[in-house]
């Protein structure tokens, strides 16, 4: 009974691989298929939009890259005018600082100086006074002695 199955089971095999091959055969006779154009018109198609969307993303990092390039040329310009532009302010500050530290030495200077002329007309006061006092007193003596 397996026997008998197995052989009408090879007998429908059979004629369903014959079916195929007379499919096979026809197909391979004509010269086109419509079924194998319209899949190679959908393929072509498919491929057609994928290139069409790789150039368009390709254009896009291009002009993104040519941006990127311009802003990383900008950025060392600005770097540079920036270094440029320290360099020029280091100088600066260290002629003003040269300048102050000139300046504090003859304040200084002037500060010792000034305190030297106030002492010297601290003298002259003193010696003033005492002149102005001997000088009443010859005259109140010359004073006395005429009357």
């Amino acid at each position: 009974m397996a026997a008998t199955a197995m052989a009408a089971g090879n007998g429908v095999m059979g004629e369903a691989r014959e079916a195929a091959g007379i499919v096979a055969v026809a197909e391979d006779a004509l010269p086109w298929s419509a079924a194998g154009e319209a899949s190679q018109l959908n393929a072509k198609s498919v491929a057609l939009k994928a290139a069409a969307v790789s150039v368009a993303t390709l254009d896009r990092i291009e002009l993104m890259a040519a941006k990127l390039e311009a802003d990383i040329i900008s950025a060392h310009q600005a770097q540079a005018e920036l270094q440029a532009g320290a360099g020029a302010a280091a100088e600066a500050a260290v002629r003003a600082a040269q300048a102050a530290w000139v300046a504090a030495r003859e304040a200084a200077e002037s500060d010792r100086q000034a305190k030297i002329s106030l002492r010297k007309v601290a003298r002259y006061v003193e010696v003033t006074v005492v002149l102005l006092v001997m000088t009443m007193i010859i005259f109140v003596v010359v004073a006395t002695s005429a009357h």
